[in-house]
This record gives C-alpha cells, structure tokens and sequence, in this order.
C-alpha cells in the first residue's frame, strides 16, 4: 500500500532471494521490489533487523519513505541505512557498514543505483 501511495511499481522477487538471510547477515539492497521482498522475508523472524543488517542504495524519495516505514513496523530500533547512487565503498564503511554477505537488487531499481549497489557489494564482499 505505501508503494502505491509513492507511485512505486515493485517488482517481485524469488523467495530463495532472501532465504540466505540470517541474523548475521549484512545485505546491500536496491529497488523497491527488493525493500518489500526484504521486509516480507524479515517479518516476524527473531534477531532479523532491516535497519541494521541492510544498506539501501537509492536517489528515489518513495523508496526511502518505504525503507523507512518497513524499518519501523518491523520493530528496527536503529536509523535505517540509506545512501544515494554517488556513494563510494569508502563514504559507506565510514558510516559503518563494512561488510557485505549479498546483494538484493530488484528489476524496478533505478540503474546508477544497481551499479553503485553492486560495487559496494563487490567490494565488501565477505
């Protein structure tokens, strides 16, 4: 429902996506399609936190706005983690995501985001 309220077209994802996430996990996701199949997968399952296992890669409010949302009624105490296309590996170890174990990229992600998204995911690829 919030997707439709900001305009956002999530594409799906398989389930088997996001059936490597555990607790320990560090994911570096894009697009909105990856932010509901993030949130589904992480609903409901103790020691999952989106705000604090996942960074969001995006330029685009409506995707912010669902993050954020999905991070508070999932029960996130932390700031969700948001950075735009123009980020680098460095500006996001910074920030203190060091580490990546997957990379979540829906169809619908914006293309300066999927690449910078998969960079950062390379880069810091355990």
């Amino acid at each position: 429902m919030v997707a439709k309220i900001w305009g956002l077209d999530p594409r799906p994802l398989p389930r088997s996506t996001t059936d490597p996430i555990a607790p320990q996990s560090r994911v570096v996701a894009t697009g909105a399609g990856a932010i509901t199949a993030l949130a589904r997968h992480l609903e409901g399952r103790p020691g999952l936190d989106l705000a604090e296992q996942v960074l969001l890669v995006t330029s685009r409010p409506g995707e912010r706005q669902l993050f954020a949302i999905a991070a508070a009624v999932l029960g996130s105490p932390g700031v969700p983690r948001i950075v735009p296309p123009s980020a680098t590996t460095t500006s996001v170890q910074e920030a203190g995501f060091r580490r990546a174990d997957l990379l979540v990229a829906s169809e619908d992600a914006e293309p300066a985001a999927r690449a910078t998204a998969e960079t950062i995911a390379r880069e810091l690829g355990s």
